[in-house]
């Protein structure tokens, strides 16, 4: 098992390791609330080895969260895992992916 990391720079936010049902607890509040401390945020995902259903409804609460805080979300680079789940989870075309 790997672990979650985020790190950031100006305008972009890395997701590292695995987003699944194992890691998500590694990702604090202040974590989320870093990620969203500017009005846009483009979150790159293409470090992402594994991710699982629990990973999937991670980004959906973190994209709930930011609008929350005023903060728009966009994910990029998708790993073609990570597209297959979404298009069997039936949830195609509901994060915003640029």
């Amino acid at each position: 098992m790997s672990d979650i990391k985020l790190h950031f720079t100006d305008e972009i936010a890395y997701l590292t390791g695995e987003l699944t049902r194992h890691t998500l607890l590694t990702i604090s509040v202040n974590d989320v609330k870093s990620l969203c401390s500017t009005d846009y945020r483009l979150i790159d995902l293409s470090a992402l080895n594994a991710v699982d259903t629990a990973g999937l409804a991670w980004l959906f609460n973190l994209l709930e969260q930011a609008q929350a805080l005023s903060c728009q979300i966009q994910f990029t680079q998708l790993p073609v895992k990570l597209k297959n789940l979404i298009q069997l989870s039936g949830v195609k075309g509901l994060l915003p992916i640029k």
